[in-house]
């Protein structure tokens, strides 16, 4: 999504000016164009910024465990300004979270405040009025998948975090999921890199498998209630076999 229609990246035109201070209305016209033209196209909706590293198949496996139809969206969760999923790290929404905002919270202000908002903070707080949860991006071992900074600023100064997210953090080696999704403040050289390690590099005799079935976060009171069904009834049999 950009401010002007560009065929060579697949960029389309939302309005808005470029530059962060229009971020919020652009991202809004973002929204609206998915609404209008692929919301029922695809299952979920990824934002995220043009140096930020997505590893696209860690994202999919996590969000196996879910079902778009639920008010969910996934990201890093801040418990800053009325709480909110930064954007640097990117999130992700599903179907149902898309239509709540452009149907019930963008229409009222009183709910959602479109003017003079940091697009991140605008978001979140939009979207809690209208009853969509903050679902916990954290693999069971409470380690985090996503990241608003740089992998070496995450190994040098893990702590420092801390006091901005809602979830506790661990220290180095064990704050960062081997399920992890994003990185963000990265340089080209750095996207690169990134990519060259994960999908070129082998390893010989080192094959690590994930299993089938995602586990579920630590915080289950966020995992909406279907879900919730599908796996205990799962770990019931399974502990009967």
């Amino acid at each position: 999504m950009s401010t002007k229609d560009d065929p060579s990246i697949d960029a389309v035109k939302v309005g808005g000016k470029e530059g962060h201070q229009f971020l919020w209305r652009k991202t809004i016209g973002a929204l609206q164009y998915i609404y209008n033209h692929y919301l029922e196209d695809f299952h979920w909706f990824l934002k995220a910024d043009d140096d930020t590293y997505v590893i696209i198949e860690n994202l999919r496996y996590m969000l196996r465990a879910y079902d778009t139809n639920d008010p969910i969206y996934f990201g890093l969760f801040y418990k800053l300004y009325g709480q909110y999923n930064t954007g640097g790290a990117g999130y992700v929404m599903s179907r149902e979270s898309i239509r709540r905002f452009i149907e019930e919270a963008l229409p009222n202000p009183k709910l959602c405040d479109t003017k003079k908002r940091a697009e991140d903070v605008g978001l979140g707080n939009c979207l809690q009025r209208v009853g969509v949860k903050f679902g916990d991006t954290r693999d069971h071992l409470g380690q985090g998948r996503f990241w608003q900074h740089h992998p070496i600023t995450i190994i040098n100064s893990t702590r420092h975090f801390g006091k901005y997210q809602h979830y506790p953090i661990h220290e180095w080696p064990n704050s960062s999921s081997d399920t992890v999704i994003s990185f963000h403040k990265m340089a080209t050289t750095d996207l690169y890199l990134m990519d060259y390690l994960i999908y070129k590099v082998r390893v010989f005799g080192h094959l690590p498998t994930l299993p089938l079935a995602v586990r579920l976060p630590p915080d289950l009171s966020v995992v909406p209630e279907k879900t919730l069904e599908k796996y205990m009834g799962s770990n019931s049999a399974e502990s009967g076999k």
